[in-house]
């Protein structure tokens, strides 16, 4: 195999700033960064690129379609551990990578396990599931300062698109039909014993990410295992969010959460809960529920629960609860003075809005002790800031821009030829529900107005259509150009 290695010369300047004095102390290190263009998509050939890879260097993987397969016994196919490196495919849609794993541990296409001051960063990939429930997850990512951003998954709704635990952050990728888009796990008992970091960089953060889903599946994201994640500024469609609490699995609930800027749109189908939480504490503010049909409302928006509380009716793993408070239920964090009693930590809600009205907090109540362990302004408060809080650094500080990724919506056939029998022209790649296609004559006329898509593929008959040239734009829901292309019909 060839791995090329491009030698770039970059002057890092670091600033260290001691709290105690006032003096400006300045260190320059010379890095000495390469380009390491893996030989082709193969998990060997980018494997390889990775081994060679320093730390700041950067892996460009071609526009390629490649299957990944399972290696060695509960290994990944393709790992990056302690380096901080960047992979980089061409984008998405152009560096295509299907899952051929198979079901056991650890066995998935790549995991990435970061280390605090060596960011690593995996952008510009389309990561293509296996069509059954037997993987994992397409990515699993550890430890600290991590990044996946501008990554595409097509899951089917078998798996997950992203297992995650630490600190990182998932940014601008598209999730479609995942089993769930994110699962966010965390350290377990070890995260109820540490403080509550509302508003830190102490979290899973999952910001500008778009969940385009047919059904609800198991949602956008799920969490587990004392997990700490902000979920903000997403774009929902079609599909819910929340967490597991100290129930099913032997898994302690999620510890804190933070929802905010978030817009879920839901179109047709049956009724669903936007979102639904089952332990730990948080804040719930600024989001956005429209929806026509059957909508949110048949559940309720935002919904609260404790799974044992009614052991009779729901799964619980533990011992059922029968006395306030129950252990690691909704509105309780770390017990910061030992005395075994969970701290009280209520969570808050506000300024939440379904089809234009107020979205206030609910109980999942289907037991007498719910209501009972569960209570507004005691463990929620509803339309109430959180006293003292204040969101973390939004974009986050290991989002940088500076990677431009060209948006690609192809037409195809092109030319169509409808004396073959060609008569219709699919477009897809970058595409998702609510954009809208729009094509033009040669003269600039608008023809046809495909409205707001349900689906990342649109069909167009053109079997009344004369021969030329035509003109196409995508727009998003909001009216912004995305991509524009020509194709041409030939009778």
């Amino acid at each position: 195999m060839k791995i090329f290695v491009i030698k770039l010369n970059k002057s890092l300047l670091i600033r260290i700033v001691p709290f105690s004095v006032f003096f400006l102390y300045n260190c320059i290190f010379e890095v000495n960064a390469a380009t390491i263009n893996a030989a082709s998509c193969s998990q060997i050939d980018v494997q390889a690129a990775i081994d060679t890879a320093s730390d700041g260097d950067t892996v460009v993987v071609p526009a390629e379609s490649c299957t990944w397969t399972s290696g060695a016994e509960n290994s990944p196919s393709v790992s990056i551990s302690g380096k901080a490196i960047t992979l980089q495919g061409a984008g998405m849609n152009n560096t295509i990578i299907t899952d051929g794993t198979d079901t056991r541990s650890r066995q998935v296409p790549l995991s990435v396990s970061g280390t605090e001051g060596k960011p690593c960063r995996v952008t510009g990939f389309t990561f293509i599931g296996p069509g059954s429930s037997d993987s994992e997850a397409e990515i699993k990512v550890s430890g600290k300062d991590w990044r996946i951003d501008h990554c595409k998954f097509n899951n089917s709704g078998e798996i997950r698109a992203i297992k995650a635990w630490g600190n990182g952050v998932i940014d601008h990728c598209t999730i479609v039909d995942s089993k769930q888009g994110v699962a966010v796990l965390g350290d377990g008992d070890a995260s109820w014993e540490a403080p509550l970091t509302l508003g830190s960089a102490d979290a899973v953060y999952i910001e500008d990410c778009t969940f385009d889903y047919d059904g609800p599946y198991d949602g956008a994201l799920d969490a587990y295992g004392g997990a700490r994640y902000v979920f903000r500024y997403n774009t929902v469609l079609n599909t819910h969010a929340g967490h597991h609490g100290r129930d099913t699995g032997g898994y302690r609930s999620v510890h804190s959460f933070e929802y905010y800027e978030n817009t879920f749109t839901k179109i047709g189908g049956t009724g669903q809960r936007g979102l639904f939480f089952r332990g730990g504490t948080g804040v719930v503010f600024n989001n956005t529920w429209t929806s026509d049909g059957a909508g949110w409302q048949s559940y309720g928006c935002i919904q609260v629960s404790n799974y044992c509380s009614c052991p009779e009716q729901l799964s619980c793993g533990w011992e059922p609860c029968t006395e306030y408070p129950c252990i690691d239920q909704i509105g309780r964090s770390t017990d910061s003075d030992n005395d075994d009693i969970q701290d009280l930590e209520p969570l808050y809600e506000w300024n939440n809005t379904n089809n234009g009205e107020d979205q206030d907090i609910c109980i999942h109540n289907v037991c007498s002790s719910m209501g009972e362990h569960i209570q507004e302004n005691r463990d929620y408060y509803n339309d109430t800031q959180r006293p003292g809080y204040s969101p973390y650094t939004y974009p986050h500080p290991l989002v940088t821009d500076d990677i431009e990724y060209e948006i690609i919506v192809n037409a195809y056939p092109n030319p169509c030829r409808v004396y073959r029998g060609e008569n219709i022209i699919t477009f897809s790649g970058d595409l998702i529900s609510g954009d809208i296609i729009e094509i033009y004559d040669i003269n600039g006329k608008l023809i046809h107005n495909s409205g707001n898509l349900s689906e990342a593929t649109y069909e167009w008959s053109v079997s009344d259509i004369a021969s030329g040239v035509f003109f196409f734009v995508v727009k998003s829901a909001d009216g912004e150009t995305k991509a524009s292309g020509k194709f041409a019909v030939i009778r």
